[in-house]
């Protein structure tokens, strides 16, 4: 069976006969909801999965996993519609987004045209529509 949605609600990440069962079996996902995770030998980049999805709820760890989102946004925010992050805890995403934006030249925002809905859980307001406005258009959000 091919799923088009799938949810893990869990702050532990998922196994690795899993993420194996999704990259192989599950080709048709357009909502997932799970922890950021990458493959082991490949720490850099997100797995295929998360790629043509129309929703991502991710959890993230730390500034850390949002670079890496913001590092492969664009293979993985061509199709999105909504994209909500949540952290365990208040999160303070300034620094790490702050240096990776500074290097960086390009206007992501291009990556997500079809976003719609963006939602943060936990993290510090403070500088949030800053160091966000890199991979969201703000103004042709619906909620």
């Amino acid at each position: 069976m091919d799923a088009d949605e799938i949810r893990y609600h869990s702050r532990r990440p998922l196994s690795a006969v899993v993420r194996n069962h999704l990259r192989h079996y599950q080709t048709k996902i357009q909502d997932l909801r799970v922890r950021l995770y990458t493959d082991p030998g490949s720490p850099e980049v997100l797995p295929q999965i998360f790629c043509g999805l129309r929703r991502l709820d991710l959890y993230v760890d730390n500034s850390t996993s949002l670079t890496l989102l913001y590092e492969n946004i664009e293979a993985v925010g061509a199709n999105l519609e909504s994209l909500s992050l949540t952290a365990p805890n208040p999160v303070d995403i300034g620094m790490e987004l702050d240096a990776w934006s500074m290097g960086e030249e390009k206007e992501y925002t291009q990556c997500t045209p079809k976003l719609e809905e963006f939602r943060l859980s936990n993290f510090d307001y403070a500088n949030a529509f800053e160091q966000f406005s890199i991979i969201v258009n703000f103004h042709q959000l619906v909620r």
